[in-house]
């Protein structure tokens, strides 16, 4: 595949502050490589497109390459393990002034962060513990959609990718049905935890690059792929705004247009060499319904 100016010039920038030159030639291979995917890619979902469209949208896709440079700077950095290290020694100190100073109150206080929940934040809450957020407490949402608490679910699958830990805290599965969907759809939410060094929290950019695929075969689209590509899928993995302190960061996680039925569904990541996946089964509590 011929590659364009474009293209050569943005991985001469995404890769200028890795200093070692072997780490610098290895990535820029690997960047290439994803390249030349993500516009094969393009080409198999929209095969009318001509190529220097696709490695155009491709290119696009990955991101500002000043943002990538710094990124793959701060990760080639051999100290930066030290600096982790010292860090997790610091918050276990904090940890242990915030009690003495201010007793229990002030050491939830410390871990909360200065956040006050919202409305949103409320909602959300709902979802992730199979709660309908529009029933009960005087809420109602007259919008003809039927929502029906499928289960509450606690995963205990967790995975750790470098100094990053990435876990399911909690999810929630629904069935969301409207007069002319016929038997509807599941809707999963849930609640993504990513504890890292407080230096280099983890990216709301990274987390929505997440894609999915469940037991009967279906695959969802990331929130990237959806909404900054355009690319139309039916069932699809929508991110929103990261919230959390400087130690661990939560981020609200929705898979839409589940098939009913389905066993279990794995986030999967795969970016820039880097892979991981986190799986939910979905066992339905005893009194919901298959859709």
């Amino acid at each position: 595949m011929e590659h364009t100016m474009a293209e050569y010039k943005w991985l001469d920038m995404a890769v200028s502050g890795i200093r070692s030159r072997a780490d610098r030639e290895a990535v820029r291979a690997e960047l290439l490589a994803h390249l030349e995917d993500k516009t094969a890619d393009l080409q198999r979902v929209f095969p009318q497109i001509p190529l220097s469209e696709a490695q155009e949208r491709a290119l696009a896709g990955m991101g500002d390459p000043e943002e990538v440079r710094r990124e793959l700077a701060r990760v080639h950095r051999p100290w930066l393990g030290w600096l982790w290290r010292a860090s997790q020694v610091l918050a276990a100190v904090t940890l242990v002034l915030a009690f003495v100073l201010y007793g229990g109150d002030g050491l939830r206080d410390w871990t909360r962060g200065l956040e006050q929940d919202s409305e949103w934040n409320r909602i959300e809450d709902c979802y992730q513990s199979g709660i309908d957020p529009w029933q009960g407490d005087g809420a109602d949402r007259d919008d003809g959609v039927i929502r029906t608490p499928l289960a509450a679910l606690q995963p205990e699958d967790s995975v750790r990718v470098g100094d990053y830990r990435f876990r399911i805290k909690r999810a929630g599965l629904f069935c969301f049905q409207d007069a002319e969907q016929e038997p509807g759809e599941w809707w999963l939410f849930a609640q993504l935890r990513a504890a890292g060094p407080p230096w280099a929290p983890a990216s709301e950019n990274v987390i929505q690059r997440l894609r999915a695929v469940d037991s009967t075969g279906r695959e969802y689209a990331s929130s990237y792929e959806v909404y900054s590509l355009r690319l139309e899928h039916e069932g699809y993995v929508m991110v929103d705004q990261g919230r959390g302190n400087w130690l661990e960061k939560r981020f609200d996680l929705t898979v839409i247009g589940i098939a009913p039925g389905a066993e279990w569904i794995k986030l999967e990541y795969d970016w820039m060499g880097t892979q991981w996946s986190l799986t939910i089964p979905l066992v339905v509590e005893e009194g919901g319904t298959n859709g």
